[in-house]
């Protein structure tokens, strides 16, 4: 079934967790996260403290496995001759810069909240 666009309520018919463990979401790179949530949220920031909690994410992830397996992907599968810091750059770019407003982590992470489709249609989420 097609959702209704003009809804703002969760059509889906169950949550997608049904709890999260208290001590999974203290973890850095969930912290990191949170933070950028209320950081991408609020009109009014200094760019400072913007790009110190970006820069404090992207340290956090860069520490989990599945980022240690995709850097080590990058440079050795892929040949593509990264430093960490280069690597770091280049997560920066592709995540945080912004293109028409809006960059690709507001995109994934936050949703659209008033966007529309190329047709006009309204885009929600």
């Amino acid at each position: 079934a097609e959702a209704d666009v003009d809804t703002p309520a969760d059509a889906a018919p169950r949550p997608l967790f049904a709890y999260v463990a208290p001590q999974i979401l203290a973890r850095p790179t969930y912290l990191s996260l949170l933070k950028l949530f209320d950081v991408f949220g609020r009109e009014a920031v200094a760019d400072e403290e913007r790009q110190a909690c970006i820069q404090n994410f992207l340290d956090n992830i860069r520490r989990t496995p599945v980022m240690r397996q995709s850097y080590a992907h990058i440079t050795e599968n892929l040949g593509l001759h990264m430093t960490p810091d280069e690597w770091q750059k280049a997560l920066t770019r592709i995540w945080f810069t912004r293109d028409d407003g809006r960059c690709s982590f507001e995109h994934v992470f936050i949703g659209e909240l008033n966007a529309e489709d190329s047709t006009g249609r309204r885009i929600v989420g």
